[in-house]
């Protein structure tokens, strides 16, 4: 005799793991979370680009700026060519600066030429410049002379170039040339064998004979401009200055202190 076995009744299938997914909610979040570590990666690139960039520039400025100034250092230094020439000629001014200078490989003075560097100030998009003129001499010491309606010999010294300015609280532009003398008979206080602060305007053929310190002041920028941020900080100011002056200066009244003395 077969028993036969009852049919089992179906109960509820169990639940499959792992295919519940992610929700809507969480799609959404881990896309703003992944645009977010994107954003400060590029943030973070573009920072390090730009502050290299910054850098290189300020480099650039710098290398450039300080040639052109040990340049006319140099030549101004070189200025003393003869006994009874006055380096320093008139019509030098807060923006332009005239001088002769001489050069060669020997002891003597084998190159002397006058030299003209303009100084043109930023208007509109154009940036300042420094130029430079030169003329050759004739004749000799101490009557040299200088062709100056020939044409001259031209050189483009350096772009990006501004009026430095003084310090806070009230900053003003500072000269890019000036010019100074030692005191004389003719001050109110003389005090002889020490150079007068006073600063010389645009100078006359007197007052250029006298002249022993010559000031040069500028600003240089990349192409011109200056950043907005970073501390502001890529303007790069040189100023250095030449004394014109062989030997100390005397106290005496009765000697005076020209140039090349």
């Amino acid at each position: 005799m077969v028993t036969q076995l009852p049919t089992p009744t179906p109960g509820p299938r169990p639940a499959l793991s792992g295919t519940a997914g992610y929700t809507l909610v969480e799609v959404l979040v881990s896309m703003v979370l992944t645009m977010i570590v994107v954003l400060t990666a590029f943030t973070f690139l573009e920072f390090t680009t730009r502050d290299v960039a910054r850098t290189t520039e300020r480099v650039h400025v710098q290398q450039a700026g300080r040639t052109v100034m040990e340049r006319l250092m140099l030549e101004l230094h070189s200025s003393c060519v003869a006994p009874g020439v006055a380096p320093i000629r008139s019509g030098s001014s807060a923006t332009t600066l005239r001088y002769i200078s001489a050069s060669g490989t020997t002891a003597s003075s084998t190159n002397v030429e006058l030299h003209e560097v303009i100084f043109t100030e930023p208007a509109g998009k154009a940036t300042g410049s420094l130029t430079e003129k030169s003329w050759p001499a004739g004749g000799t010491a101490p009557g040299y002379t200088f062709n100056e309606s020939a044409t001259p010999t031209k050189a483009l010294l350096l772009t990006g170039v501004k009026q430095s300015q003084t310090e806070e609280p009230t900053p003003k532009p500072i000269p890019v040339f000036s010019y100074y003398r030692y005191y004389g008979t003719k001050d109110l206080e003389p005090l002889y064998g020490i150079l007068n602060p006073a600063a010389l305007a645009t100078l006359t053929t007197e007052e250029s004979k006298l002249v022993v310190k010559v000031a040069i002041n500028f600003t240089a920028t990349p192409e011109g401009t200056e950043t907005k941020g970073f501390g502001n900080d890529r303007p790069l100011p040189l100023e250095d200055t030449a004394i014109l002056r062989l030997t100390p200066a005397s106290e005496s009244s009765t000697l005076p202190n020209l140039p090349c003395a």
